[in-house]
């Protein structure tokens, strides 16, 4: 059965008891705490979240180039799905398949360094099945930690797995808080890397803080808080800076980082100051304004984001696609960068007035890259657009790479 988003039946769902275990030696050594923050993830002040279909590969490692994320977030991966037949063979198509890593042969699990520091966000509900997906990962060197979803607030996340039994993962597991310091300290004591959580809020503050109280005993190392309520779907609330700024200063040995509202509601200097977390993690800005926060950026042109667009393509052909057509991800991807180029609504909608000249038929432009299931089409449009506008930059086209991965591969 589902769940439904109601904050009453939420409420009495809730379960807070929680027996705590005596503190044991985790299985491996690892960093904990700020040596974890500083020494391995590089002291990060501003984190690529971690957004289905929107954090693959290319785009961190375009992030990383523009110089807008210290740290990347990839999207979640269900260790649900993962863990059944999960071996390092099947570790290479998953990964492969969902772009969230690509090796350098189809058969090889390798790891870049420009994707480094990089954080692998796990969702579930079972600890035996965390710990066995990550220590497949671990073992691989794909990432330098993992982070446990209890943060997604939508539908698909509160359904109970078939067949009955707790529901899915995301923020429905806040309301059992047993249940979360189990996945916890099973991450801590038998994973091989560092742990760290991402938690909404609460109803009551008083709840909120206890919660996190029981992730930091459990072993969390780093806690992120989406600071709007546990079942906001549509980050329509105005994100709470007071209530970061208590659990920062009430537990000072563990890293907190904020989330939620970057750009729309505060900057990232206005957040830091007034809650005093060590970093902040952007989401939705990150997509649609790559270069927000660079310093000595000069506005959004048309040139400036077709650029943009254009240089995340030839990084998804040249570097990490393995042979196949280019797919959801990039395209919602172009979309999201091009929206402000094509869509007069777009400019409407923000009370702006369009500081460039926008394409007539923009609109049906935007609907044929929606459409768009191939390389070739896409390459099409997007060289009707560099036109259009007189860029200079060219596309590295995916047949010659395909064909020369075909020739090394098979």
């Amino acid at each position: 059965m589902n769940v439904k988003a109601n904050k009453n039946i939420h409420r009495e769902l809730l379960i807070k008891d929680v027996e705590f275990q005596p503190e044991i030696e985790p299985d491996h050594q690892k960093a904990e705490g700020w040596s974890y923050f500083n020494d391995v993830l590089g002291s990060p002040r501003t984190i690529l979240a971690p957004m289905v279909s929107k954090s693959d590969t290319s785009w961190r490692f375009l992030m990383r180039k523009l110089g807008s994320a210290d740290l990347s977030f990839t999207p979640m991966i269900s260790v649900n799905a993962a863990s059944s037949g999960f071996d390092a063979h099947g570790l290479e198509k998953f990964f492969t398949r969902s772009h969230h890593f690509c090796g350098s042969q189809p058969t090889t699990l390798s790891r870049e360094d420009a994707d480094t520091p990089v954080v692998i966000q796990l969702a579930g509900n079972d600890p035996a099945e965390f710990v066995n997906t990550a220590n497949v990962i671990a073992e691989a060197g794909l990432c330098d930690g993992f982070d446990i979803n209890f943060g997604c607030p939508q539908r698909c996340a509160q359904r109970h797995r078939k067949g009955g039994g707790i529901a899915g993962y995301g923020s429905i597991l806040m309301n059992n808080w047993q249940l979360c310091y189990n996945i916890v300290r099973a991450m801590h004591i038998k994973c091989k890397l560092p742990v760290s959580v991402k938690i909404r809020l609460l109803d009551e503050d008083e709840d909120t803080i206890a919660f996190v109280d029981a992730m930091i005993k459990g072993g969390a190392q780093m806690v992120t808080v989406h600071c709007r309520p546990q079942f906001n779907r549509c980050n329509d609330s105005v994100p709470r800076l007071d209530i970061m700024k208590t659990l920062v200063e009430r537990y000072p040995s563990v890293p907190f980082v904020y989330n939620g509202g970057i750009g729309s509601h505060y900057t990232p200097e206005y957040a830091l100051e007034h809650t005093g977390a060590a970093a902040v993690m952007v989401g939705k800005l990150f997509v649609f304004r790559p270069q927000h926060f660079v310093v000595g950026n000069d506005g959004y042109s048309p040139q400036q984001l077709l650029n943009i667009a254009v240089e995340y393509y030839n990084m998804c052909v040249s570097k990490h696609v393995v042979i196949r057509p280019l797919m959801r991800e990039f395209r919602l991807h172009f979309i999201d960068l091009l929206s402000s180029v094509f869509l007069p609504r777009y400019w409407t909608k923000i009370g702006v007035e369009c500081p460039f000249e926008l394409w007539d038929n923009g609109k049906q432009m935007m609907m044929r890259l929606s459409k768009s299931l191939t390389n070739v089409e896409i390459e099409e449009i997007l060289e009707e657009v560099i036109s259009f506008y007189g860029l200079s930059c060219d596309i590295i086209k995916s047949e010659a790479v395909i064909a020369v991965r075909k020739n090394n591969y098979i």
